[in-house]
């Protein structure tokens, strides 16, 4: 499976990078520019994994009304019918809250996380993964 993972630098390149790329080929993109173009390719990447809020190059309009910058990308994935998982990085209560609702409204499935360093460990990938399978499998209409 290809996967576009859209994180901070420090966890793609530990954790997810580590973890994602064990099962798949991963592309990495840390500005929501080049993750929206990636997703417009001819040939999109076959999976998308997101934070919800560590994209910084948000559209200012965007951030303040409080969407969550990868919100972005997560809605041109579901227009393209890509499977996504959207994450947390566990550093703002508030932004993950919104993240949560943001993602509850919409029908789309994220994973938040506690605390910043869960996100570097294995336990938390091994959960972004299975969601992202199911959503896969739910979008083939076998979940």
């Amino acid at each position: 499976m290809d996967i576009l993972l859209v994180e901070a630098r420090r966890v793609a390149r530990n954790a997810g990078m580590r973890y994602l790329g064990a099962r798949g080929y991963v592309r990495y993109a840390s500005r929501l520019r080049d993750a929206a173009d990636a997703l417009r390719e001819p040939i999109p990447p076959d999976a998308l994994v997101a934070d919800s809020w560590l994209i910084r190059t948000a559209p200012e309009r965007y951030v303040l009304k409080g969407n969550p910058p990868g919100s972005i990308v997560a809605a041109l994935a579901e227009k393209r019918g890509i499977p996504f998982v959207l994450t947390t990085a566990g550093e703002s209560k508030a932004a993950t809250e919104r993240a949560l609702g943001l993602a509850e409204k919409e029908g789309w499935t994220i994973v938040p996380c506690d605390r910043p360093e869960d996100k570097l460990g294995d336990r938390y990938w091994e959960r972004v993964y299975e969601k992202l399978l199911a959503e896969r499998d739910r979008l083939r209409g076998e979940g």
